[in-house]
């Protein structure tokens, strides 16, 4: 649904979305797609490039810096779309005001705690009529299943999934 380009994140929100954050950039595959996909948006992309861990999957430094590298790259000609965050969620999350982005991408921690933490943090700088969604939402990520599936019902949000993609709109 979300990760298939960009192309069909603009199809469900629309494509004239102005401010766009991905939380999680890793290689930058997907913020390349919404790059493409919505020509007159503004990028931030969110990740600490840190070594990190989870059961059954690792990221040693040298690949982090590896993907910051080639991420960078690949967006360095078309920089004045772009702002890169090597910063934590939480720290990159305090630098906006509220109702600030159309739409917030979450593929970051796949663990209960960072997912909740994700969604209450990116949640209030989402403009009314703007979209939240993420990644991961399958068996393989449980602890995700069960973040989105509360915040959903805190909420009361009407949830939208498919091919391990979620989204939720903000009304």
């Amino acid at each position: 649904m979300i990760r298939q380009a960009g192309a069909t994140v603009a199809q469900l929100i629309g494509s004239t979305a102005r401010e766009i954050a991905e939380i999680g950039v890793r290689d930058g595959q997907h913020a390349w797609g919404l790059f493409c996909a919505f020509p007159s948006a503004h990028l931030t992309l969110v990740d600490h490039y840190r070594a990190y861990s989870e059961p059954g999957f690792g990221w040693p430094q040298e690949l982090q810096d590896k993907y910051y590298v080639d991420t960078f790259h690949r967006f360095f000609r078309d920089r004045h779309r772009v702002t890169f965050m090597t910063r934590t969620s939480e720290q990159s999350a305090a630098l906006f005001p509220e109702e600030f982005f159309d739409f917030v991408y979450v593929d970051a921690g796949h663990d209960y705690i960072s997912a909740q933490a994700d969604l209450k943090l990116w949640w209030p700088k989402i403009r009314r009529g703007g979209f939240l969604g993420g990644h991961d939402y399958d068996l393989v990520w449980p602890e995700v299943i069960q973040a989105v599936n509360e915040f959903v019902d805190y909420y009361k949000l009407s949830l939208s999934a498919a091919n391990c993609d979620w989204l939720v709109q903000k009304s």
